[in-house]
């Protein structure tokens, strides 16, 4: 995840609406019309009507940020708006190094070496034998500000001399704005280069990772490659999918099981099925017989999250009030509260 998600992550997380996910006739928060069962989920979240009651909020939005950051006061939604999460710092932790491209070693695994947010001034990339080198050119302020070039410069350099310039933060680091490819004479380039008699051209990576303290972050680098070369500029880390997978199942359970009470419960927690899995050591906590992880539902056999005190009778979806429990099992206990017989 990179400081600008982190912001959006933010944004979003500040304009749902605290009641929860509209399920249909709430009224619109901008016009007081009736939000649409089947509206956008997006929209219903914020419990707007529409894409114009959606951009109106927006706006309001933007302008109580604006403020704020103007050291005004800003409220939303009857309280202070906090100011938005501070960057978080580069996952970076060697100094310059040479990046390059690794052997295959299993499916999904990524061919590719990389570290932090982007490579930075003094690092090189080698992807499929050829190398890229990186440069930061601080904005001159000597250039009027209207000129196309104007800012700090983050500039990637092929071997032939080639250059691929993007802009780039005070640090040094890519940003995704691309003033364009330029020969060694400074000419604007389309498309392929020559390196010898191999052609060449400029792609742009993307990594995911997430680091061991459980930080996403993305990975981001404009590099020379042959032509000729497959080059796949997204990847996912072998942890980043699995913390995607992990967020995935906490989504999904939580959903599930809200759709079932219509409304999300004060007291309702977002959690991992397979915590409780563990926890339990899958031992299915109605029938007292093991549970064979490598079994998937629908078979009647698989796992399943059983809530003690069902959602049905005012049961909530917590922890403390989930266990496991065979797929089968589960579905002879019903809405009963005690142990099957």
């Amino acid at each position: 995840m990179t400081d600008e998600d982190t912001y959006w992550n933010w944004r979003d997380a500040l304009m749902r609406h605290p009641e929860g996910r509209a399920v249909g006739g709430e009224p619109c928060v901008k016009c007081g019309a009736p939000v649409a069962p089947n509206a956008y989920w997006g929209y219903r979240d914020r419990h707007v009507c529409s894409a114009r009651c959606n951009s109106n909020l927006n706006r309001q939005f933007n302008h109580l940020v604006q403020k704020a950051s103007e050291g005004g006061a800003a409220t939303w939604r009857g309280l202070a708006l906090p100011g938005p999460p501070p960057a978080a710092s580069n996952p970076r932790q060697s100094g310059p190094r040479h990046f390059q491209t690794k052997r295959l070693l299993a499916d999904g695994a990524v061919p590719y070496e990389w570290e932090g947010y982007c490579p930075l001034p003094g690092d090189t990339v080698e992807r499929h034998g050829v190398t890229t080198a990186y440069q930061f050119i601080p904005a001159d302020p000597k250039i009027p500000a209207d000129r196309m070039l104007h800012g700090d410069l983050y500039v990637a350099v092929a071997p032939t001399g080639h250059m691929d310039i993007w802009a780039a933060n005070a640090s040094g680091e890519v940003r995704r704005v691309h003033w364009g490819s330029f020969s060694p004479a400074g000419k604007r380039l389309e498309g392929a280069f020559m390196w010898g008699e191999v052609p060449l051209r400029w792609s742009y990576e993307f990594i995911s990772d997430v680091t061991p303290d459980g930080f996403e972050y993305r990975w981001e680098a404009p590099v020379a490659v042959p032509i000729a070369t497959n080059h796949r500029q997204t990847w996912w880390s072998p942890a980043y999918r699995a913390a995607s997978e992990r967020k995935k199942r906490i989504s999904s359970s939580a959903a599930r099981h809200e759709r079932r009470v219509r409304v999300s419960r004060d007291g309702s927690e977002r959690f991992d099925p397979q915590e409780v899995y563990e926890r339990d050591g899958w031992s299915c906590q109605l029938c007292a017989q093991p549970v064979d992880r490598g079994i998937r539902w629908p078979d009647e056999m698989s796992a399943s999250l059983d809530h003690i005190v069902p959602l049905v009778a005012g049961g909530l979806h917590m922890r403390v009030n989930t266990q496991l429990a065979h797929l089968l099992c589960n579905i002879r206990k019903g809405a009963r509260t005690s142990r099957l017989s």
